[in-house]
């Protein structure tokens, strides 16, 4: 879902010319970047 959601964001935001330069999960041990991992 959040996968998903982020995409639609993005997509959503170039018209406006805003870029999405990232999406950070933020967990209790761990973190991620969609901009790492490929997903964005």
């Amino acid at each position: 879902a959040d996968v998903t959601m982020t995409k639609a964001i993005a997509e959503a935001a170039k018209p406006f010319d805003i870029v999405l330069h990232d999406h950070l999960v933020i967990g209790r041990e761990t973190t991620a970047s969609f901009r790492t991992l490929g997903l964005l």
